[in-house]
């Protein structure tokens, strides 16, 4: 291994390190190989003797015997080239610098060079990024190895690697994710977020800011008692800092908390969604009851109120369809998807109901001089809802409307205890009979439906061939992202293809976890798989919901650039910060 003082220097971004340590850690986990192998090359600029290496992608290979009876691998040609075309034109800027691996970083393996030589097709001279991986456990801490290829003059034939000096580089844009990323211990403490740092911080100067208005307080009873003389200046100061916080002050009417946030002790266990589901409710119909009574505030239109109405169900149930979807317990999923079932019906409850509806009419002309422009607008739009669903028809057209068969019989009601409606395929539930009763009579099949569609699709395609396309299937591309209907059709396509291979290989997984909990299902259904990959992501990444631990950060990012591009034309460039 040679060294030397006259040779470049690499410049490596976190998230490259991030890429590749997440690409392990899967594989580690999806197999049983004790020290698995990844492959893949790096792209990035390169200045002289500074290369800056950006991206790493992964790269599929295979082992095989060489002549030598050596255990090697090869990478895949046809999927590297097709892989360096995209990344060239995602980011046109950059170039191949090299290939990653892992395994010991102070000396490159025989299996290792002859991978090199095959990069050596792509670049005369490859960059070799080697991540420890094998000392890790013992020593604690990630080392990272940079070797320059250089070649024998006299013997092209021959290779050798030079270590070469590596620093870490950050961008601006990076520490969005690095630093939220970063800031968990493996312990799960939170406390150490950028927000837990905010709220402290908030924390400390309330406490200073409430200080300082004792002191003014103390100051004006001292100068009423004429223990102290008074000074205009500082008069005038407090006088303007009380016009301050009297303007800021929220109106004492608007009692209406987040329920949220102040139901963080209650939803610390799954049994806490009942008791916020409870309170949304009440708080709702304590709101109802201001609006259709015009007990409310004087100075407070109907139209406000009904936006804390709205804020009131809407903040509890982004946080349950949220929780519901993403949460690894199963108990938290269920209840999360109990307390939605009852927030759609209070929602579908207050859409017929008449007294609302009434009351944001009649406050068109008797509230006019508290409406602003903006305030009509929205109060048009409520009552345009509201005629949606039929509130202003006849209670028998309304009736006849609205009282609807019930998705689920009285009976499985009582067999099953739930509730009539079917909202979802993919109930969060270990019974395997309501999982497959759920997704049968979510997708279960409406001729009314498939005439109404039929017609609507139908009708569009004529309109589409009248405006001189093929289809309405081309005509529906057209100012999409990907443009086109054949670039559509490839990209589906694609996806199939990519991810044919990794079907059964999930299956398999989602069979384990089932018999991790001594469910036997073989084969698995449709409506088995949901449940079973939420059983397994549970066993792997323990009681959690943290989306980082399922999508890779990069990737991501990656794809937000690629959309931005595509929308509004913005690129996103590469640029080092100013010394």
């Amino acid at each position: 291994m040679e060294k030397t003082h006259n040779s470049a220097t690499v410049y490596l971004h976190p998230i490259v390190a991030l890429t590749i340590s997440d690409q392990w850690t899967r594989k580690k986990m999806n197999s049983n190989d004790v020290h698995p192998k990844v492959i893949g090359y790096l792209t990035g600029k390169k200045d002289d003797l500074r290369l800056e290496v950006n991206r790493a992608f992964l790269l599929i290979f295979d082992e095989r015997k060489m002549e030598d009876d050596i255990n090697a691998l090869s990478f895949d040609e046809e999927f590297f080239k097709t892989q360096l075309e995209l990344s060239k034109e995602m980011y046109p800027d950059e170039e191949l610098l090299g290939w990653f691996t892992n395994g010991t970083h102070v000396k490159v393996t025989e299996v290792e060079e002859h991978l090199n030589r095959q990069f050596m097709k792509h670049n005369e001279c490859p960059l070799l990024l080697k991540f420890d991986t094998e000392h890790l456990q013992s020593t604690g801490r990630l080392n990272i190895g940079a070797f320059e290829t250089v070649t024998d003059e006299a013997d092209k034939s021959k290779l050798s690697f030079r270590l070469l000096p590596l620093h870490f580089e950050t961008e601006a844009s990076e520490l969005i994710g690095l630093e939220h990323m970063a800031s968990f211990s493996s312990s799960a403490d939170y406390s150490h977020t950028s927000a837990s740092k905010v709220l402290t911080s908030l924390t400390v100067s309330m406490e200073v800011f409430h200080h300082r208005l004792r002191v003014c307080c103390e100051y004006i009873k001292d100068v009423m008692k004429g223990e102290i003389q008074s000074d205009p200046q500082v008069l005038s100061d407090i006088f303007k800092l009380c016009l301050r916080l009297k303007a800021l002050k929220t109106h004492t009417s608007i009692d209406n908390q987040n329920l949220v946030t102040t139901s963080k002790q209650i939803l610390n266990i799954a049994e806490g969604f009942q008791k916020l589901t409870k309170d949304v409710e009440t708080e709702a119909l304590k709101l109802v009851d201001q609006i259709t009574n015009n007990t409310g505030p004087k100075n407070r239109s109907t139209v406000a109120l009904v936006d804390d109405l709205s804020n009131v169900i809407c903040s509890a149930a982004d946080l349950a369809e949220c929780v519901r979807n993403i949460h690894s317990n199963s108990a938290f999923a269920s209840a999360a998807n109990e307390s939605m079932r009852a927030f759609t019906n209070l929602v579908e409850t207050l859409n017929t109901n008449h007294g609302l509806f009434s009351a944001l009419k009649t406050s068109l002309q008797t509230e006019e001089h508290l409406l602003d422009d903006i305030d009509k607008r929205t109060i048009g739009l409520l009552i345009s809802d509201f005629e949606q669903s039929g509130v202003h028809l006849p209670d028998k057209e309304v009736e006849r409307n609205t009282d609807k068969p019930s998705n689920l019989t009285a009976k499985e009601q009582k067999e099953y205890g739930i509730g009539p409606l079917v909202d979802t395929p993919y109930p969060h539930t270990s019974d395997p009979e309501l999982r497959k009763l759920f997704f049968n009579r979510f997708y279960q099949h409406s001729d009314e439906q498939e005439h109404a569609l039929r017609g609507l699709i139908g009708a569009r395609h004529k309109l589409a061939k009248l405006t001189g396309h093929l289809s309405f299937a081309h005509r529906s591309q057209l100012y999409s992202v990907l443009g086109t209907y054949e670039n559509t059709k490839d990209f589906l396509e694609g996806i199939i293809t990519t991810f044919s291979s990794t079907i059964e290989p999930e299956l398999e997984l989602v069979k384990e976890a089932f018999h991790g909990q001594n469910v036997k299902l073989d084969p698995i259904s449709e409506w088995d798989y949901s449940y079973g990959s939420a059983l397994y992501r549970q066993r792997v990444y323990g009681f959690t919901g943290i989306l980082s631990k399922y999508f890779h950060f990069e990737t991501i990012l990656c794809g937000f650039e690629m959309i931005v591009k595509k929308l509004y034309g913005i690129r996103f460039e590469t640029s080092l910060p100013a010394k």
